[in-house]
């Protein structure tokens, strides 16, 4: 039955990052391949944060007429709703619906021309010129989203990091219930650093870059009024790969154990769910006999998931 939910052309770079079939890990689960790059990744010092704003061209439109705020809205180019907002999603409104379809779903929306992206993307710029505060390293993924590296802020703030409690700000993947993998922990930073182990320093830095996270993406609302999620790990692929899971509004930590990586990149889990490989790859990947990710980490090493991706 999953096999007939998978959509191999969807362009998963616009959609939901975190594949069902891993949304709701087991405790059963045997470790993957990917599992074996754990190491590298809990010793890496890097941490980014992938910001993905929430039905970015539906929230421009609410900011060019902010009479639209909380109507249900869709943007459309040619004769498609290309996206929608959340109070249109109510209505069983997806991402690519014929207009027909839509008005009979949603008589009263509000329909707006989204073929000249000139707006958009001076919003766009806005969201980076306001990430950009914070380090110069951030990059543009399409006009939506933004890489940001904080790496060098995170070491910054950890210079002057004291004994007692470090919370991480959201959620994480997947959701801890035991005091042991919770979202705070009592941490002697000051003495203790080089004897704590590679993921409890992980730890300790994705928490700050959580914290860093928040506050770009709190001045992002204020500043240019668009509400986003956003996922922080060590590279730019697990963040990208968390940055959706908890839409809208919200952010998640990804600390890369082997068990963690073993629940979010399955062995089984086809390729196309990785971000950066669409269509064409996926086909190129298949014909050299790689369909899953435990193939492509078979087939390229642990590298893949290496915390400069």
């Amino acid at each position: 039955q999953a096999m007939t939910q998978q959509q191999p052309r969807r362009n998963i770079l616009t959609s939901q990052m975190i594949p069902q079939e891993a949304a709701a890990p087991t405790a059963s689960c045997s470790s993957s391949a990917a599992a074996a790059s754990a190491p590298e990744l809990l010793g890496s010092p890097q941490c980014v944060a992938a910001i993905d704003m929430d039905c970015f061209y539906a929230q421009c439109e609410e900011v060019r007429r902010p009479e639209l705020r909380g109507q249900p809205v869709g943007v459309q180019q040619k004769m498609l709703v290309i996206t929608s907002n959340y109070a249109a999603r109510a209505f069983g409104i997806q991402k690519g619906d014929p207009l027909r379809v839509v008005r009979e779903k949603c008589p009263q929306i509000t329909i707006c021309n989204g073929e000249d992206l000139t707006f958009y993307g001076e919003i766009s710029q806005k969201v980076f010129d306001v990430a950009s505060r914070w380090t110069p390293k951030v990059e543009k993924l399409g006009l939506d989203e933004i890489f940001v590296d904080l790496s060098e802020s995170v070491q910054e703030r950890l210079s002057s990091l004291e004994r007692g409690e470090l919370r991480a700000e959201g959620v994480q993947y997947p959701e801890q219930t035991s005091a042991d993998g919770g979202l705070s922990k009592q941490l002697d930073v000051c003495g203790g650093w080089p004897d704590m182990s590679d993921e409890d320093r992980c730890w300790i830095r994705l928490a700050i870059a959580s914290s860093i996270c928040r506050d770009i993406r709190d001045a992002i609302h204020a500043e240019v009024g668009l509400t986003s999620s956003a996922g922080i790990s060590v590279s730019k692929m697990l963040a990208k790969l968390v940055a959706s899971w908890k839409k809208p509004a919200e952010q998640t930590v990804f600390l890369p154990t082997a068990d963690r990586l073993t629940q979010l990149l399955p062995d089984g889990l086809a390729i196309q769910k990785i971000p950066g490989i669409g269509f064409a790859s996926t086909q190129r990947c298949n014909d050299l006999g790689i369909k899953t990710i435990g193939d492509l980490v078979q087939a390229t090493g642990v590298g893949l998931l290496s915390a400069h991706s």
